[in-house]
């Protein structure tokens, strides 16, 4: 199963950790894993490339783990961006979550350190 948790603080998205492999079908055939990446990385190019946030980026495709945390610093126009950008991967992923029951977790998990903006 892929398990993705998408990070608040004080109602405020920071961020999202995706890990797992959902387990749909073999490697290289698994739509649902495809389909949960395409949204995890366009999220993470839309943050880096269009909003221009320098994010924190944890990778492994071995483990299939990719952890998205954004700077602690942020300008509020830029977080407010990063919003629409972060609620968009949200509805999508609890649209796969939802067509693809036992394969894909979403889970909102208020963020406690202090490592994200705002």
């Amino acid at each position: 199963m892929t398990t993705i948790t998408l990070y608040r603080r004080e109602g405020v998205f920071c961020g999202f950790r995706a890990e797992g492999h959902a387990g749909f079908s073999e490697k290289g055939s698994d739509i649902v894993c495809a389909a949960v990446s395409a949204l995890t990385q366009s999220a993470l190019l839309g943050l880096e490339e269009v909003v221009g946030i320098p994010v924190r980026v944890r990778r492994s495709d071995r483990e299939g783990l990719l952890e998205v945390i954004l700077p602690r610093n942020e300008r509020a126009d830029k977080i407010d961006q990063a919003q629409v950008l972060l609620r968009t991967l949200l509805s999508g992923l609890n649209c796969i979550s939802r067509d693809y029951p036992g394969f894909v977790r979403v889970i909102c998990k208020e963020w406690r350190l202090s490592k994200c903006s705002r």
